[in-house]
């Protein structure tokens, strides 16, 4: 508890969390239906959410109030009222909903999550907050339009599905799209943010958004899933497609101050490994000098 206790996250509402982690601990001790049974959970400023004690993500949104507490303080940095933001690996919503309420009803939040059990949930947390200006998409992010394997996530860590490297490995398939089609179908001119967590497909996902990145120039919170290294040169085919695109990337920083983080840029080379925050995968920030966030910092 003291651990508990001395969290970024916590400190920001106490009361609230010390009182979610003593109904989380009577839960687990019943076990059972006790900790697999949906509950709803404030969210957000005025948010509500399906959570599940048995799933990691989920219990952490309930237990510490976000998910990636820096990365979600920088993401929603980048949002901004009457803004289209693209949340590519949506899961149940964590990152989309509280998009969706930066940007407000004269805003816009396309959200692709192809994992059926995902989805699900995503569009019950969507309509549960009734946000009619959330379009929520069965595909997944590449550079092309196909039908590829899928590999489920494993239950504890809904997390974790993927596109499958190898058919053998998976026992599903999934519909991908190029975001860039899929914008240019909805006659969406301009994104402000792109979230992207799939999972070590970042690379062709970028690829598929290529006229996005060359037209917007949105702030891109993404997820680095592989890392390459050779003669003390760090990168990753994520860090490389963005940076083609003219992009600067960041790494995210805690700092004091009212905003609580800080973004410090990664010169081309530079292992961001030591800037992922502590429990969570790393996320890093690319923004463009051209782009509407370049002075973010």
């Amino acid at each position: 508890m003291l651990r508990y206790a001395t969290r970024r996250d916590v400190r920001r509402q106490p009361l609230r969390l010390f009182a979610r982690r003593a109904r989380f601990e009577l839960a687990r001790r019943r076990g059972g239906e006790a900790v697999s049974r949906d509950r709803v959970a404030r969210f957000g400023d005025g948010l509500q959410i399906g959570i599940r004690f048995d799933d990691k993500i989920e219990r952490a949104i309930y237990l510490y109030g976000v998910y990636e507490n820096l990365s979600t303080v920088a993401f929603l940095s980048l949002v901004q009222k009457g803004g289209t933001v693209v949340d590519a690996g949506a899961h149940v919503g964590h990152y989309t909903l509280l998009a969706a309420e930066r940007v407000g009803p004269s805003g816009r939040v396309i959200a692709f999550e192809p994992d059926p059990r995902n989805r699900v949930r995503l569009e019950r947390n969507v309509e549960r907050n009734a946000l009619d200006h959330v379009e929520v998409l069965p595909f997944a992010v590449f550079d092309r339009e196909a039908t590829l394997p899928f590999v489920t996530a494993p239950d504890g860590n809904t997390g974790l599905g993927s596109l499958a490297p190898e058919a053998a490995a998976a026992a599903a398939t999934v519909r991908t799209v190029r975001i860039d089609d899929v914008l240019e179908q909805r006659g969406i001119e301009r994104v402000d943010v792109v979230k992207l967590d799939v999972e070590g497909f970042e690379a062709p996902a970028l690829e598929g958004a290529a006229q996005l990145l060359e037209r917007s120039r949105p702030a891109v919170l993404f997820e680095v899933n592989r890392l390459d290294g050779e003669h003390g040169m760090v990168t990753a085919p994520a860090i490389d497609a963005l940076r083609r695109h003219g992009y600067r990337v960041y790494a995210i920083e805690a700092r004091g101050g009212r905003s609580g983080f800080g973004l410090m840029e990664l010169e081309p080379g530079a292992d961001p490994r030591p800037y992922a925050e502590r429990w969570y995968s790393l996320n890093l920030v690319a923004l463009h000098p051209g782009g509407v966030h370049k002075t973010l910092r």
